[in-house]
């Protein structure tokens, strides 16, 4: 899924400065619209192979959000 590969990109975070994977760079209203999105085609998938894949994505905003200490809610 190129999602994932968008999202796990390094960029600098304009209000802080440091670089952050692209995902968590952004407004927390958009984060929400994605994991939103996200889950809502997992949950509507038929296909197994492209529900593994929107798996692996939600498995990846989750390791975003722990690895940089962040909560779902943020």
């Amino acid at each position: 899924m190129i999602f994932r590969r968008i999202a796990t990109k390094t960029r600098k975070d304009p209000t802080t400065n440091e670089a952050k994977e692209l995902f968590l760079t952004l407004t927390g209203e958009q984060r929400l619209v994605i994991r939103q999105k996200l889950v809502s085609c997992l949950t509507g998938e038929s296909v197994t192979d492209v529900r593994k894949k929107i798996g692996d994505a939600v498995a990846e905003i989750a390791r975003q959000y722990t690895d940089s200490g962040m909560h779902i809610g943020d």
